[in-house]
């Protein structure tokens, strides 16, 4: 039986951890989950929330297909207790593992779409998902992104929100030889962890985005990846903007130059995969968006696109 890791790192989590526990149990399927939850130490409930799990789940699942476990200890924050967890867990090279933040979600299915893609796909070794946000109600925000992520761009550091979109990291799973070929995450940062990694582990292997959602990325006040000032100033010390509109430049020149495996479906349940030239997708308007954003004009844009949506407002 294959069988999939999933990391929760949490601190003072008590008000989701519940949904988000629940959102990686309802994942059985033919296959094992192997579950564990890194506590920060946290002071308000949630251990209580995880230890009334394990009892719970102790009593209703065999560890054949859903295993689970928790730790709680002091860290230097999210990624380094990602770090701690991987530490605390025998993951073999070939299998699947990724993280689900204590306020985030797994989409239903994702797991069984994991393994279907790694049956049909069985040389890669790093798949995603379609982007969903939502609020804490599950009220939609956001389900849209592109389908190509080619690795040029994200091993150059262009998926940064700016650029490009970002890699959604909630129902992101990668293999674990992956994750030790580029020497795991970095635990010293704060908020780009995710960022980095993706950048590192492409000079490796190619992203494949799956065409269906994986993962929900839940926002709520005072959440870490709110403060995106900090998160771009964090991107900046491993790769400045101003290298990044450079290797953007690069890439505007001769879009044809450059692919993606893209996910194209052909059925239920069924797909390709194909490489896509980067300049089949750019529209007229996303090459006048790229030549401004390589020339570092991202003011500019930041502009223009506000204007483009107070005419849409004002149209509805």
């Amino acid at each position: 039986m294959r069988c999939v890791y999933v990391i929760t790192p949490s601190f003072n989590a008590v008000n989701t951890i519940d949904e988000t526990l629940y959102s990686v149990f309802n994942q059985q399927g033919d296959h094992k989950i192997r579950y564990h939850v890194q506590d920060g130490m946290s002071r308000d409930g949630t251990q209580k929330k995880l230890e009334k799990f394990a009892q719970k789940i102790k009593n209703c699942v065999s560890k054949d297909t859903f295993e689970f476990s928790w730790v709680s200890r002091p860290d230097n924050g999210m990624y380094h207790a990602i770090s701690l967890a991987v530490e605390h867990l025998d993951i073999p090279e070939e299998d699947f593992m990724g993280w689900i933040n204590s306020d985030d979600l797994l989409y239903n299915g994702c797991i069984t779409h994991l393994f279907m893609a790694a049956d049909l796909l069985p040389r890669a070794q790093w798949f995603g998902g379609l982007p969903l946000s939502t609020d804490m109600n599950g009220n939609i925000i956001s389900k849209q992104g592109f389908n190509w992520y080619g690795q040029q761009l994200i091993k150059n550091g262009l998926c940064d929100g700016i650029h490009w979109q970002y890699i959604q990291q909630e129902g992101t799973f990668w293999q674990k030889r992956l994750w030790d070929a580029v020497g795991g995450i970095n635990p010293n940062l704060r908020l780009a962890g995710d960022w980095d990694l993706w950048r590192r582990m492409a000079t490796h292997a190619p992203y494949i985005q799956l065409p269906w959602h994986m993962g929900i990325f839940r926002k709520h006040p005072g959440q870490l990846s709110s403060n995106l000032a900090a998160y771009n100033e964090e991107i900046d010390t491993i790769c400045p903007m101003a290298a990044r509109c450079r290797r953007l430049r690069s890439l505007s020149i001769k879009p044809a130059k450059f692919f993606a495996p893209t996910v194209i479906p052909i059925g239920d349940n069924q797909f390709k995969l194909a490489d896509i030239p980067l300049g089949t997708i750019l529209t007229c308007k996303m090459r006048i968006r790229f030549f401004l954003l390589s020339m570092g004009l991202h003011p500019i844009v930041t502009i223009c696109q506000r204007i483009l949506r107070l005419f849409k407002a004002c149209e509805k």
